[in-house]
C-alpha cells in the first residue's frame, strides 16, 4: 500500500511541476514578446514543463534507509557488511561498535570445502563532507 501511495503522489508531484513550469515558462515567453513563430514559445512552455515535472519525480533528496558495505578479501572471499547507520547520521557521534559481516561469499566460481567465516569486523564514524 505504502508503495502505491508513493507513486500516487509522486504523480501528483510530476503534475504539479508540469503545471507550475508550464505556466512560469508561457510568463516568461509573454514577458520577453517571444516569437511564436512555427509555435517556438509553445515548444518552450511545454519542454520547460517537462524539465520542472522530471526531478519531482525522481525524488533528488531520497535518503537510504539502509547502507551495504562489500569488502573483497584478496582471492579469498567477499564480505558484505549492513551496520546500522541511521537515515540521518549523528556527525557529532563517536565510532561505532564493532560489526561482524552479515553474509560472507567465496569468489565468483568458487565452491569452498567449508562454509567461510568472516575475516574482517567494521566500524565507523560519520563526518559532514569539508569538516
Amino acid at each position: 500500500m505504502r508503495i502505491l501511495l508513493g507513486l500516487f503522489w509522486a504523480l501528483v508531484g510530476g503534475v504539479a511541476g508540469l503545471i507550475v513550469g508550464a505556466v512560469g515558462a508561457s510568463i516568461y515567453a509573454s514577458a520577453t514578446h517571444m516569437s511564436n513563430r512555427e509555435g517556438a514559445s509553445s515548444y518552450f512552455t511545454i519542454a520547460f514543463g517537462l524539465y520542472t515535472a522530471i526531478p519531482v519525480v525522481q525524488g533528488p533528496f531520497y535518503r537510504s534507509g539502509s547502507r551495504v558495505i562489500v569488502v573483497r578479501v584478496g582471492e579469498k572471499q567477499v564480505e558484505a557488511f549492513m551496520p546500522p547507520i541511521k537515515r540521518t547520521p549523528d556527525p557529532k557521534a563517536d565510532w561505532s561498535e564493532w560489526y561482524r559481516a552479515t553474509a560472507v561469499d567465496p569468489p565468483y566460481g568458487v565452491t569452498p570445502a567449508a562454509p567461510l567465516k568472516p575475516m574482517l569486523e567494521l566500524r565507523y564514524r560519520v563526518r559532514k563532507y569539508g569538516d
